[in-house]
């Protein structure tokens, strides 16, 4: 199945979706003032599967919006579907910044992990667009230095990010 088959699939359930992602903040914020009353282990719990329900689509969703403008050149005013595409992201968003006012992330179980591996999509993303849109030929108009500077800076925020990632 390719992306394009799944966001087809999808589609046909759009309310189920825009539905799902909607009340995912708002049932992290609800859910999580009550797991507080409770215990403050089981709100760490309850945020961190909160959490992880809104980060891993909204990142797979960016991927798919980067690529569909970066590489593949879509129009994303006719080709993009708000509800697939866009709502992820807003949800990942939401939902982070009200399990922020619920606990900070230290505590999360695995939250630096999430947050490394949106570290290195994100470095991923800033260096596919650098190589895309840099014309680098027989002569790069700036001076090598820069170059070799910029070469520097990327992979060292990579490895502190694979780093974070894997817990190294």
């Amino acid at each position: 199945m390719t992306i394009n088959e799944l966001m087809q699939w999808l589609s046909q359930y759009e309310w189920l979706v825009a539905g799902c992602f909607v009340a995912l903040p708002i049932v992290t914020y609800i859910g999580g003032r009550l797991c507080r009353a409770v215990s403050p282990r089981l709100m760490r719990l309850f945020l961190a599967g909160a959490v992880y329900l809104a980060v891993v689509p909204g990142i797979c969703m960016a991927i798919v919006v980067f690529y569909m403008a970066i590489v593949v050149r879509l129009n994303l005013l006719t080709e993009m579907h708000l509800v697939l595409h866009l709502l992820p992201v807003v949800s990942m968003l939401a939902t982070l910044w009200a399990a922020s006012r619920l606990a900070p992330f230290v505590i999360l179980p695995g939250f630096n992990r999430l947050q490394g591996l949106m570290w290195l999509v994100g470095l991923a993303f800033a260096g596919l667009l650098f190589i895309h849109k840099t014309f680098i030929g027989i002569h790069f108009f700036a001076r090598f230095e820069y170059l070799l500077m910029l070469l520097v800076v990327f992979l060292v925020g990579w490895r502190l990010a694979v780093s974070r990632l894997f817990g190294r």
